[in-house]
């Protein structure tokens, strides 16, 4: 990655990366110590999607050169949100499909989406949950990176 002028794409992606490693960890370690089942506990992997987008709008902001605008850090935010929860959408599918399909049994007992539940529920749930929190991430977050005021006299 160029480090004196970072891309919206490169730093949301690699950030979303980590999130998303993040999110696997904290379901793995859930999963040891018998909490996977407890959604309010599960639920908590989201604050992963919080801190990557933050830390992805905080690295793109200290790198570039021209200044930080409104519109890429709602693109990190969002980007970060996408890549992270794909990323720990699939691994819950292959866990909930090929790994322990009790798992997804136990959630079929919640009644959030009732009997119906699916691996691709699981997945699409999540992925549509990380893109709705990164966004709003990043929109919070630019609240605070924004410069686009105090620089736009430069263009």
């Amino acid at each position: 990655m160029n480090a004196i002028n970072p891309s919206v794409e490169k730093t949301g992606l690699r950030y979303g990366i980590y999130g998303g490693i993040a999110m696997v960890i904290y379901f793995i370690i859930l999963k040891i110590i018998g909490l996977d089942k407890n959604d309010t506990v599960r639920f908590l992997s989201m604050i992963f999607v919080v801190i990557a987008s933050a830390m992805a709008i905080f690295y793109f902001s200290k790198h570039k050169t021209k200044g930080m605008f409104y519109l890429n850090g709602l693109g990190i935010g969002f980007l970060v949100g996408l890549v992270g929860s794909v990323f720990f959408g699939i691994f819950l599918f292959v866990y909930s499909y090929f790994i322990d399909q009790s798992f997804l049994s136990s959630l079929r007992l919640m009644d959030f989406f009732g009997s119906n539940y699916s691996p691709l529920m699981i997945f699409g749930a999540n992925s549509l949950l990380g893109i709705i929190i990164g966004t709003f991430t990043g929109y919070i977050t630019m609240m605070y990176f924004d410069r686009s005021r105090h620089e736009s006299k430069d263009f």
